[in-house]
């Protein structure tokens, strides 16, 4: 606590010693709190259509984050942005992933949420989940966040099944306004010392009179994440169950990489994405399970009784994501316009990927360097994986009338993964590590087609209508598992009134369908088999909006009824041992409700707050599976908040100075039957944020932030079985930790 009343003391003193400097500035940039809130609702989204529109006439529920909500509030990453908005419940693993994500009721593996940087896809593309470097993004040069909610695979196919998050960047256009470097560090109020560093920049501007327009963008960041040793709950002590990490704990760090490029000339347009997100594993294991920690000269006993020392490296996860994007777009006649994209991806688990596990041990294990472990039980392998996939995107749109907008297209893919991870294990006996262990491939071709129509009925209704088409083929190169293809048909209706500018009722009607990915069908451990039976997911949702504005009020409700079938469950107890498999389900129903509000006070005072109802229950599922994937009274989905609300207050003291207050509480959770916790508490945590400048000037800005003021101690509930042996029963969240960061914005 020593730390904790440093630190704020600290940012008290940076407080008052630059507010006089900020009050001497010139503050006649305008921004969006000029704007009305009615003005507000014209803010313009493409995520909903794939077409500029403004967020009243989007088919589908949007929350949009604007460039200047992310300054004010601090957000850094893409993942504080998602822990205030409504909808989405976490698990925070602080490594691997490096959080679970789920939205509206439905648990997962980061994989029923599709993510886009400027349209382009970042899913990884063996697991098509979103992974460290797509969550934990930077927002340096990030214009708008837009989070589209409920199922859109009418128009993005697989994976659009809860939802879409766009990230839209910033272009040659805007950066010839204002450039960035910014540098920033944090500090961990915990016993260790503890730190983090980084380090982005935007660069931009355009040429020849707007036909030439560029853009590069590049982040750099090494963190020693949260330290855990001294995290140890046991429920049973002999053979060690609950939750622990060794002493020695050191295995959330982060050590990335992005580099952006965008380069338009006239019509052409070329982006490039690039990035690397090394970690630690995280809480992900149990520690008395699976090496925390680096281990120097650790003994190894094989069978004829010599002992050979071995040296375990850091256990680490090491995405990394390739695209290149190149697009054509033009108008063919004045009501027709015609785009087509090319897009290459690549994602790699790099070969620096690696994990070790000294078998099932006593809790002795937990100071591991000073033990024998038989070589017969201990496991330590490096992964690497190879994907790529080609994909061409071309549509038309026609406006065909003044109140009528046809857009239809047609999508290819060809996908090449590998079957399972590629691994190098370490032979035991010899004290080396073996050759790679290649993987047969498999192919996935997608094809598709959609069409949709945007028509304004009158004055006051708008009328959406859209239909997608795809068709998957599993080409696998394994005589084990034979080929698999299906089709599937997705439409979405939306009828919007809007009787004011004041107000307007969205019901919207739709369907989605995720794809089983090679990760569920194939990949197979000594704790997992395959399961090449796997369906597709399928899910039906029903929504109404309204939204209402009065005065300095802005409301706006979401009501919504979704059900999914054949769900992919990830790591379903078979019962026998700790022996698992990704199995279909049968049907999970959920009810919800999300409730919005904005209140501004002029220009000075401003409140966001929401609050998330959802009650998500399973239904028709096999008797055997229910004790193995529902929550402790067999009905509810498991680990997922009942109850959530965020609150954000800004307050705009003096022209260049504002403090942010985000404050987030969490309801309590019920766990799986697995847990030997029947629940886990809820918990509210705030984080304060001081701005010192002002965007749209050149200069200097300083932004100083409070994680966890009062250092609430919050727990998630575990992963998958969570049953205390190998998957800890709960996941620590982190304690407090301070930040700065300072901004240089300047033109040319």
């Amino acid at each position: 606590m020593q730390m904790g009343r440093q630190g704020l003391v600290a940012v008290g003193i940076w407080f008052w010693i630059l507010i006089p400097i900020v009050h001497a500035q010139d503050t006649s940039q305008v921004n969006i709190l000029k704007f009305s809130l009615e003005e507000l609702m014209q803010i313009q989204v493409a995520t909903a259509t794939r077409y500029q529109t403004v967020v009243a006439d989007a088919p589908a529920p949007m929350f949009v984050i604007t460039e200047q909500e992310i300054r004010e509030r601090g957000y850094r990453t893409l993942l504080d942005v998602l822990h205030d908005v409504p909808g989405f419940d976490f698990t925070h693993v602080n490594g691997l992933y490096p959080q679970l994500v789920h939205q509206r009721g439905l648990r997962g593996n980061n994989n029923r949420t599709l993510i886009f940087i400027d349209g382009v896809p970042d899913q990884n593309l063996y697991e098509m989940n979103m992974l460290g470097a797509s969550l934990d993004y930077d927002l340096t040069n990030v214009k708008q966040i837009e989070i589209l909610y409920g199922p859109a695979s009418a128009l993005y196919g697989a994976n659009a099944f809860s939802g879409v998050i766009n990230i839209i960047t910033k272009t040659g256009e805007d950066l010839q306004q204002q450039k960035t470097i910014q540098f920033g560090a944090r500090m961990y109020a915990q016993g260790v010392q503890r730190s983090g560093l980084s380090g982005s920049f935007a660069l931009g501007g355009i040429r020849e009179n707007g036909d030439v327009s560029w853009a590069v963008t590049g982040f750099l960041r090494q963190d020693d994440g949260y330290f855990f040793g001294n995290v140890r709950e046991f429920l049973v002590r002999q053979p060690p169950r609950g939750t622990a990490f060794t002493v020695n704990y050191d295995n959330s760090w982060v050590r990335a990489y992005q580099l952006n490029l965008y380069l338009r000339w006239k019509q052409l347009e070329l982006r490039a994405y690039n990035w690397l997100y090394r970690m630690g594993q995280g809480t992900f294991n149990n520690g008395f399970w699976v090496f925390d920690h680096p281990v120097q000269n650790l003994n190894v006993q094989t069978r004829d009784g010599v002992v050979r020392r071995v040296n375990i490296p850091e256990i680490q996860w090491a995405p990394q994501n390739q695209s290149i994007l190149l697009a054509y777009q033009t108008d063919l006649r004045p009501r027709w316009l015609l785009r087509s994209s090319f897009l290459y991806r690549i994602t790699h688990l790099r070969p620096q990927s690696f994990d070790a596990e000294p078998g099932p041990v006593a809790q002795k294990s937990l100071t591991v360097e000073k033990d024998t472990i038989p070589g017969d039980n201990l496991y330590a392998v490096f992964y690497r994986r190879y994907s790529y996939s080609l994909r061409s995107d071309h549509w038309i749109q026609w406006e065909h009338a003044p109140a009528g907008k046809l857009t239809f297209g047609v999508q290819f893919e060809k996908m090449n993964v590998p079957l399972d991870y590629e691994i190098r294990p370490l032979n035991p006996v010899r004290g080396v590590f073996e050759n790679w262990r290649l993987q047969p491939r498999v192919k996935i071709l997608n094809l598709a087609a959609f069409a949709q129509e945007d028509y304004r009925l009158s004055a006051r209704w708008l009328l959406f209508a859209g239909v997608r088409i795809d068709y998957y083929q599993y080409d696998v190169q394994d005589r084990r598992y034979g080929d698999v293809n299906y089709t599937t048909w997705n439409p979405r209706v939306s009828i919007i009134y809007q009787p004011s500018p004041a107000a307007y009722a969205k019901l919207f009607v739709g369907s989605a369908f995720r794809s089983p990915t090679p990760w569920e069908l194939f990949s197979s451990t000594a704790f997992r088999i395959p399961n090449p039976d796997l369906k597709p997911e399928k899910k039906q949702t029903v929504e109404l909006e309204l939204f209402y504005t009065w005065k300095h009020l802005q409301l706006t409700l979401n009501g919504y009824i979704q059900q999914a079938r054949d769900l992919i469950v990830n790591s379903v107890s078979t019962g026998e041992g700790d022996q698992t498999q990704n199995q279909n389900i049968g049907k999970v129903q959920v009810y919800g409700a999300e409730l919005r509000a904005r209140w501004k006070w002029g220009q000075s005072l401003s409140l966001d707050g929401n609050v998330t109802y959802q009650d998500p229950r399973y239904r028709s599922i096999p008797p055997l599976l229910i004790p193995r994937i529902a929550a402790h009274d067999g009905i509810h989905v498991p680990d997922l908040a009942r109850f959530k609300a965020n609150l954000i207050v800004t307050y705009r003291w003096l022209p260049g100075v504002q403090l942010t207050l985000r404050n987030n509480w969490v309801g309590k959770r019920e766990t799986i039957a697995t847990n030997p916790l029947p629940e886990v508490d809820g918990y509210w945590r705030m984080h304060v944020v001081v701005n010192l400048g002002r965007a749209g000037q050149d200069g200097i800005n300083l932004q100083l932030g409070v994680d966890n003021v009062f250092n609430v101690e919050a727990w998630d509930p575990g992963l998958r079985a969570a049953n205390g042996y190998r998957f800890p029963v709960m996941h620590p969240i982190g304690d407090r930790f301070f930040w700065v960061r300072i901004q240089y914005w300047f033109t040319s």
